[in-house]
Order: C-alpha cells, then sequence, then structure tokens
C-alpha cells in the first residue's frame, strides 16, 4: 500500500468549508466557538492501518517497522517528516518515530508539538486542531525507512506509552509547499522488536 502524505484537494477544501461541511466533511466537533478537526482528517498527514494491535514495547523491546520505501522529487531546506507510530492519549495524540530532515545537526531524541505547517498563513480562525506532541528521533532522507520508537531516558511522555498499544502508523509534514509531493510505500514491511 502506498500513501501521498497529505492533499492540497483537501487543504482548499478545509479553507473553505462552512460550519456544516466542516462537521461533514471532516468530522470536526464543536469545542466553544471552534471546531476541532480530528487528526485523520488533517490535510497535512497520511496515516496507514496496520490492521492488528502492538504493543509499543514487550520485555526490554520497542516496536519497529522496517521496509518503508520513501520517495520524493525534491527535499527543501527546513523539512520535517514525521513518520511514527500514532496514540492517543485521553484528550492529545502522541507520535512516536522517526524525523526525516535534511538539516545537517540532528537529535537521537527531541520532543516537539506539532501544530499546522509552518508555511501556512491565515489559517481560518473557526478551526482548532488536536494537540499533537512528537517523541523522535532525526534521521536523514534515506530511500528505505525504519520506524521504531525512540530510547529517550529525558523525557516522561515515554512512561505513559509503555502499556499503550497502537495499530496505525502516521506520516506528518511541516511544510505545505511539499504537500502530496511525498510517497511512503507500505508494500514489504517486517514488524518486530528491538533493543
Amino acid at each position: 500500500m502506498d500513501i501521498v502524505v497529505g492533499s492540497l484537494e483537501k487543504l482548499e477544501a478545509l479553507y473553505k468549508a462552512s460550519f456544516t461541511e466542516l462537521v461533514r466533511k471532516f468530522n470536526a466537533k464543536k469545542v466553544g466557538t471552534k471546531y476541532l478537526v480530528p487528526i485523520d482528517n488533517l490535510p497535512w498527514v497520511g496515516i496507514i492501518n496496520l490492521e492488528q494491535n502492538y504493543k509499543l514495547f514487550m520485555n526490554d523491546t520497542s516496536l519497529c517497522v522496517s521496509g518503508i520505501k520513501l520517495r520524493f522529487k525534491r527535499l527543501p531546506l527546513g523539512l520535517e517528516l514525521i513518520i511514527g507510530f500514532l496514540i492517543e492519549l485521553q484528550e492529545k495524540y502522541i507520535i512516536a518515530g522517526i524525523c526525516v530532515t535534511s538539516r545537517r545537526s540532528r537529535f537521537k531524541c527531541r520532543a516537539k508539538n506539532l501544530d499546522k505547517p509552518v508555511d501556512l498563513w491565515d489559517f481560518p480562525k473557526s478551526i482548532a486542531l488536536p494537540e499533537i506532541q512528537a517523541l523522535v528521533s532525526d534521521v536523514e532522507p534515506l530511500e528505505e525507512l525504519k520506524v521504531r520508537v525512540p530510547s529517550c531516558s529525558d523525557y516522561s511522555i515515554l512512561k505513559e506509552l509503555y502499556d499503550k498499544t497502537t495499530c496505525r502508523i502516521i506520516a506528518y509534514i511541516n511544510l505545505t509547499s511539499m504537500i502530496g509531493q511525498v510517497h511512503l510505500s507500505f508494500e514489504n514491511l517486517n514488524i518486530n522488536y528491538e533493543k
């Protein structure tokens, strides 16, 4: 199965949507004076279902998926493509995985709050976004990627994930200009646990 990360058509539809269309097309829920769009319907993400639940941690090992193929036309400076396991915790989402970046300085582990893409201006004030936190290891752009839960001892959020399961991998892109240009192939996945 292949996915394209994000959709410009969906982004345009989100901008033009009436309140009724936000509820019908995007499954938005009214929260106060705004409409909260669920993570599955954000135009700058792509989600794949693994078709069964996997524990994030088993004994002293963490979930690992290898064999993800990455295809892109160009990788501009400043791009962050976050690919990871999607976990829902009460009122927020956690993405535990990797951040594909062209930056020279890379971190073994970092936490980052995710919002709309950095080059997306004049976002409709009537739309609210879910709270999303990513816990990632930075990696260089390779043709084949391995996604795993980063081993970070510094972040308390990791302790909340020990008994969690997931069946979804999410890809989040931080530049509107790259929406629809990054393709991921999940044809030959290898799912296991690694130290």
